[in-house]
């Protein structure tokens, strides 16, 4: 008879995982969208809004608010429309990306 293993002792390898550069791609794009997801649904948690209250803020639709906070879209939502989530739940959204070594520096102006 065949030994048993535990689920919670197999722990694959990150090459078992995504055994392509294609599937580490998209595996890091959803992560993206699933801590937009976090921060969306705490931001307007904490503000006390409604996903229909954000949306009329916003000029979207509820359902748009929804499937943020659900993760859903494959890279998330875009830096501006988290912006203006932000700024609707009156939270602060600073530029906070280190540039690339190398990178030049955007010139002011």
């Amino acid at each position: 008879m065949a030994e048993r293993t535990s689920l919670s002792t197999v722990q694959p390898t990150p090459e078992e995982l995504f055994p392509t550069p294609e599937t580490m791609e998209l595996f890091q794009q959803a992560a993206a969208a699933l801590e937009a997801a976090r921060l969306v649904r705490g931001w307007r948690e904490r503000a006390g809004l409604t996903q229909k209250e954000l949306a009329a803020r916003l000029r979207l639709t509820q359902a748009r608010i929804s499937a943020i906070e659900q993760g859903r879209g494959r890279d998330g939502p875009t830096y501006g429309l988290m912006q203006r989530l932000a700024a609707a739940c009156n939270v602060g959204w600073p530029l906070m990306m280190p540039l690339e070594a190398g990178a030049p520096a955007a010139k002011p102006g």
